[in-house]
């Protein structure tokens, strides 16, 4: 008697899953397109994540794991459209309708009650991250910049700031001649320069500003028109537009207002809190070793032995990484006792990760991690074991893009250090911790704080001025979809990596699976996955 009305339940779970899934399905289109329109933009997303919520609950009740996998990152990206503000981007929009697609290849089956369909390929599941899933606008970005206006024509300066200082957070102002001293110090965002451009000391100046400041955009705005061989002397050292100052006022705005939005239309992070942003300007440089050993590893002409001479000008440094590398985490058979041999051992890239690691361990107070499901043994542990998981993988596929990504992968949960505190502070590590059961940390994160810990680390190590490579592999690396050409493939091996290493604490049946969807991505992709499951079995000890 009780097997006959368990029997019963059952098909009446299927039924009732059946049912819902059809109905969800005829009727998905108008919902997702109803995202388009900013009225019905907050009923349309809180209604289609309560129905794939519903929907993945239901499918695991009848076993339909392919469909639930499905559902959880829909589920995911609709986590952060609901702390967003509309407009969706149209590649959003997109992306869910070719799910749908999907879904509605589905139906036959589903009528009859058969929920063994085909996977969505991992490419299609992956390529939309949810860290772009929702535009900001270019005011709203330039509102969050600053300016550095430079120059020695106080009457030019004072017309381009009156021009523009109502559309930036904040306008400041330097002659030429502090600016080359001071260079190194300033914070802006975009540099400006008004000068007559027919000065070669002006010019030379202008070039060793460029050179200092090499990661932001530069506008000159010439008191007279350049001649030809000056505009190509400019150009070679990446100035990136240059006015007249006789231009019409909105021209120049419009110009900045490019530039905003080319620099940091997809940089910006999603952080609005002040305090956060407070810390973070206000996080100590880095020591000049460790400025000079991040600089020298990405030089392919730096040598082993360049590295540990730069390492033995600070004795307590050597000292803690000698300590580090004789650790059991490396497993070495014999004591290393002078840092030229660890160098060799472990090579210039892992230890001039491990070197700024060990660095910024100092700079960082390590908070309570309890609200990630960890502590600081364990943080540090899965650190190192993207780094290891990132040598083995990258050591077979380009030894030269290890530079970057060992330090990438060694350091791309930074940010957690300061969101754990604020998490804590306001007193939301119970609904936080509640979140991370059910989704990934970038959905809590971005659900409780509007921001995520890769943005955060990598608005940490742009304060540090680390390179655009290092801060962009960091930053894109949930956001594949919005990458340059350039980054692309950085990011995705620190995705990747992430995403492994993640789940590495979940069963070895989840991880083994987790492996195989990202192998698939990669082949997707056409990069080496066959090093990367190779890459796994050696560090993560797959049996």
């Amino acid at each position: 008697m009780t097997t006959d009305v368990v029997y019963f339940f059952d098909i009446e779970l299927v039924d009732d899953f059946r049912d819902e899934l059809i109905y969800v399905i005829e009727n998905l289109e108008s919902d997702i397109l109803a995202l388009q329109n900013d009225e019905k933009y907050i009923e349309s997303v809180n209604h289609l994540f309560r129905v794939f919520h519903s929907l993945k609950a239901h499918g695991s009740y009848v076993g339909a794991n392919e469909m639930v996998k499905v559902f959880k990152v829909i589920e995911d990206a609709l986590h952060i459209l609901r702390n967003k503000k509309p407009p969706v981007k149209q590649e959003v929009i997109d992306w869910l309708l070719l799910i749908l697609d999907f879904l509605q290849d589905w139906v036959p089956q589903i009528e009859k009650s058969d929920f063994d369909i085909d996977p969505i390929d991992s490419y299609t599941l992956n390529m939309v991250k949810i860290a772009s899933l929702s535009t900001v606008s270019t005011d709203k970005i330039m509102e969050k910049l600053t300016v550095l206006i430079i120059g020695d024509n106080k009457e030019g300066i004072l017309k381009i700031d009156r021009v523009i200082e109502k559309f930036f957070r904040k306008v400041f102002k330097s002659s030429i001649k502090k600016a080359v001293e001071s260079a190194e110090h300033y914070k802006s965002d975009i540099i400006v320069v008004v000068s007559d451009l027919q000065d070669t000391n002006g010019l030379k100046a202008i070039e060793d500003i460029r050179k200092i400041l090499e990661r932001r955009p530069f506008f000159v705005v010439a008191s007279k028109k350049p001649e030809k061989d000056v505009f190509e002397k400019l150009k070679k050292i990446s100035v990136d537009t240059i006015s007249p100052i006789t231009t019409e006022s909105n021209s120049i705005v419009e110009k900045l207002r490019h530039l905003a939005e080319a620099n940091y239309g997809n940089k910006w992070i999603s952080i609005e809190d002040q305090e956060v942003k407070e810390i973070i300007s206000n996080i100590a440089p880095l020591p000049d070793t460790i400025v000079e050993l991040q600089k020298a590893v990405v030089n392919p002409k730096t040598s082993p032995r360049d590295i540990s001479t730069i390492i033995s000008k600070d004795p307590i440094l050597m000292a803690k990484m000698l300590k580090v590398v004789n650790s059991p985490i490396f497993g070495l058979r014999s004591e290393v006792t002078n840092i030229q041999n660890a160098v060799t051992l472990l090579g210039k890239e892992r230890i001039s990760a491990l070197a700024m690691q060990e660095s910024i361990s100092t700079s960082f107070k390590i908070p309570d991690l309890s609200v990630y499901g960890i502590n600081e043994l364990k943080y540090f542990e899965l650190a190192r074991k993207r780094m290891e998981l990132m040598t083995a993988w990258y050591s077979k596929v380009s030894f030269g893009k290890l530079a970057i990504l060992a330090t990438s992968s060694l350091l791309g949960s930074l940010g957690q250090l300061l969101l754990a505190n604020k998490i804590k502070k306001e007193n939301r590590g119970a609904e936080f911790s509640l979140l991370l059961n059910d989704t990934a940390p970038i959905v809590a994160e971005s659900e409780i704080l509007n921001t995520t810990s890769e943005d955060v680390t990598a608005d940490i190590l742009g304060h540090w001025e680390m390179s655009n490579l290092l801060v962009d592999s960091i930053r894109y690396s949930f956001n594949l979809s919005e990458a340059p050409s350039e980054v692309k493939q950085y990011a995705i091996a620190n995705y990747v990596v992430f995403y492994t290493v993640a789940s590495a604490s979940e069963n070895q049946n989840e991880l083994k699976n987790t492996i195989e969807e990202m192998a698939e991505f990669l082949e997707e992709l056409n990069l080496e996955a066959d090093a990367y499951k190779k890459a796994c079995e050696k560090v993560l000890e797959i049996s």
